[in-house]
């Protein structure tokens, strides 16, 4: 199993600093015409999320906090890491969060869901 998460990891990093080398060269997708389009804000998003809730599920406090902070230094419209919203959803248990469903709809946490509004 850790092998796995070994790869697993190895496989968003790698996909990671290919998004952002794209991002930062304006050229798109490497290879030139053809080779697909860049992709898009939302999808880079979703690759963050996905790394980090990987982390969340099978990796330790302080993976997911250096991810967080990784991901506001490049993307700095995300929020901050260290906002309620982000503290109450980095440490739910399964579908339980640390607080009421009414401190969680104040957050704009939607019950079951792992976004913030």
């Amino acid at each position: 199993a850790r092998a796995r998460l070994d790869e697993l990891r190895a496989l968003y990093e790698r996909t990671l600093a290919r998004v952002d080398a794209e991002d930062e060269s304006g050229l798109g997708a490497p290879g030139g015409a053809g080779a697909g389009a860049a992709p898009t804000a939302s999808q880079v998003q979703a690759l963050w999320d996905a790394f980090i809730d990987l982390e969340r599920e099978l990796g330790s406090i302080a993976a997911v906090r250096e991810l967080e902070l990784r991901r506001a230094a490049r993307h700095p419209e995300t929020g901050d890491p260290l906002s309620a919203p982000a503290l109450a959803l980095r440490f739910r248990f399964g579908g339980l969060f640390p607080c009421s469903a009414d401190e969680a709809a104040l957050l704009g946490i939607r019950a079951g869901v792992e976004e913030t509004d």
